[in-house]
């Protein structure tokens, strides 16, 4: 067997190069570096994301441009019915529930629709997932979670705190990777992405004009529930099922239209 001594001076070449070429990607970092912090304001640039997103949270219809009407939306969301007795509102929940199934039964079935489904009670993640794999439902784009419902009362001096609504765009738009969905699971993810935004507040970030506040999100961000489901672009067809699920207590179109794709 031939057994070489090693060409030191090749390795001690070799060892040179690699030393040089990591000290030019040491110093050519440290430059860049500095040009970004000599010529981008960070903290600007981040606080304009916060104050982007934070006006999507508290204006979901804005996100809607293809909607003419989706000002409604807002409305469909606030909506609450009859509260102040059990019996009213268990009349008002089933008299609710058959008016959506009426209404939509006398629609036709193929038209898209901007929707709000309005549950019976404050879905958590596992509930709001069972619920999905029911109705072979995923999220997406055209899917959002409302995670605390607007308040305002003019007899407390309590300021008023808007509705908190999430989407999985919000999620993707500052971060370096997006979040791994899985259809039916997609709750779950989504609420992490929420949570993290939250976490990434901090004291000098003022949301008030949007009516949100650190508390507040905080809050949401806790409890972790869904109070309504947004959804864009469904199908009356697809709709209609989800009034016969007694997780459901109605469902409030915002608007509807024909879908001219479909057309042939």
């Amino acid at each position: 067997m031939d057994v070489r001594e090693p060409d030191w001076a090749y390795v001690g070449r070799s060892l040179v190069k690699v030393l040089a070429v990591s000290a030019a990607l040491f110093m050519a970092l440290n430059m860049a570096g500095g040009f970004l912090r000599t010529y981008v304001d960070f903290g600007q640039w981040r606080a304009a994301g916060i104050r982007a997103t934070a006006d999507r949270v508290a204006n979901p219809e804005r996100r809607l441009d293809t909607w003419p009407t989706s000002s409604r939306l807002t409305h469909a969301i606030d909506w609450i019915g009859l509260t102040s007795h059990v019996d009213a509102k268990v009349m008002g929940d089933q008299q609710a529930k058959e008016e959506a199934r009426t209404t939509i039964g006398r629609l036709p079935r193929t038209l898209d629709a901007l929707a709000v489904v309005h549950f019976a009670h404050p879905m958590t993640t596992e509930r709001l997932i069972a619920f999905n794999r029911r109705h072979e439902l995923c999220g997406g784009v055209d899917v959002s979670y409302v995670y605390a419902l607007g308040y305002h009362d003019d007899s407390g001096s309590d300021p008023p705190t808007n509705r908190v609504v999430w989407n999985r765009d919000m999620a993707d738009e500052h971060t370096v990777i997006p979040p791994q969905y899985q259809c039916e699971t997609e709750p779950q993810i989504a609420l992490a992405a929420f949570r993290r935004w939250v976490e990434a507040l901090d004291e000098d970030d003022d949301l008030s004009e949007f009516d949100l506040y650190d508390w507040w999100l905080a809050g949401a961000a806790y409890e972790g529930v869904v109070h309504r489901l947004v959804l864009d672009r469904w199908k009356l067809a697809d709709l209609r099922p989800l009034l016969d699920d007694p997780e459901v207590r109605t469902i409030r179109l915002a608007d509807v239209a024909f879908d001219l794709g479909d057309v042939r």
